[in-house]
């Protein structure tokens, strides 16, 4: 059982693209860690090791352009035989600095989010990407952080 400490920078890129035309809530997401992710000169998860999470919510809007949130929720995580829980918050992309670049031109109420993305699920992170139910593809660079899993608290 893989433990990990809170607070560890995981770079990761999506596996497999997701097209938001085609997607339901809790479709499988699945990412793969492109760099060790070290501690104290330690690698506690290698290159390569796999992070599956879940599509939770989208909510797409037409107004004042085409736009799309995504939540996703990290599940666990898998690498050499191990596996365990993998709390972690999306880091990169930032979600705010998403939205200030996105909506830089308009009124400061059209900048946030649709109320329907607070229903997404505790532990989700959001993402914010143009068009109307675009393609997240493959390759999709991105960086968490871990978390305090609940029971450590």
């Amino acid at each position: 059982v893989v433990t990990l400490p809170n607070d560890l920078q995981i770079s990761m890129k999506l596996a497999e693209t997701i097209d938001l035309s085609k997607t339901a809530t809790g479709d499988p997401v699945r990412f793969e860690v492109t760099k060790d992710a070290r501690r104290e000169g330690r690698v506690l998860v290698p290159k390569g090791a796999r992070v599956d999470a879940r599509l939770d919510h989208v909510v797409c809007r037409d107004f004042p352009f085409a736009h799309c949130y995504v939540a996703i929720v990290p599940l666990r995580i898998e690498f050499e035989n191990k596996t365990g829980a993998f709390p972690a918050a999306l880091e990169m992309p930032a979600l705010e600095r998403t939205m200030q670049t996105m909506f830089a031109n308009m009124r400061p109420e059209l900048r946030l989010p649709p109320g329907e993305i607070a229903m997404a699920a505790k532990g989700s992170s959001l993402l914010l990407l143009r068009g109307n139910r675009p393609k997240v593809t493959s390759g999709y660079s991105t960086v968490w952080r871990t978390l305090e899993a609940a029971g450590d608290q």
